[in-house]
């Protein structure tokens, strides 16, 4: 049986002040390797594009009730 390790990248949008600093961080974690990045806490939907078009790589979205980020039909997100 064959497996597979996928290494996720995090960087939060609040965590560290501004989406452009999340996805600087996230840039040198895809040089690195990672299969899947994961932008913590976009408060809006077009931050969520703006991450959709910066990373060409598979991305992971954490979409909790009473959350920061806008809950968004699958359809959306795609």
């Amino acid at each position: 049986m064959s497996q597979r390790v996928l290494i996720i990248a995090e960087a939060g949008v609040n965590h560290n002040g501004s989406l452009e600093r999340a996805l600087e961080m996230v840039e040198v974690a895809k040089e690195a390797g990672a299969d899947i990045i994961f932008i913590e806490s976009p408060e809006s939907e077009e931050e969520m594009r703006a991450i959709g078009r910066a990373i060409d790589r598979p991305l992971l979205a954490n979409m909790v009730e009473g959350g920061r980020t806008p809950i968004l039909p699958a359809r959306t997100l795609q």
